[in-house]
């Protein structure tokens, strides 16, 4: 994982990260735009999605989203779960 340098700016309590110049990372050839959040603070995708910082404690990040029912929301192992139960069903009983 590799990340684009990021400009500085000085603002006499020492070199800070510049919050209007985004932190990208590359992943598997797919950009990854990273933010900075505090505690109920959000984050809009399109018009219709926001992620909102719910609590912060330890290594946990609590996260609220607000999104269309329409719209699936799952965690990346839940997700890959239920692709792979996908698949294995499209084994046993072809389209």
């Amino acid at each position: 994982m590799t990340a684009e340098p990021n400009k500085r700016s000085e603002d006499g309590r020492g070199t800070r990260w510049n919050a209007r110049v985004p932190l990208r990372f590359s992943m598997m050839e797919r950009e990854m735009l990273v933010l900075t959040r505090k505690l109920n603070q959000e984050i809009v995708i399109g018009d219709e999605i926001r992620i909102t910082i719910v609590a912060v404690g330890g290594d946990q990040v609590k996260l609220g989203i607000t999104a269309p029912r329409s719209v699936p929301v799952h965690r990346l192992e839940v997700y890959q779960e239920r692709q792979n139960d996908a698949r294995a069903l499209e084994k046993v009983v072809p389209a």
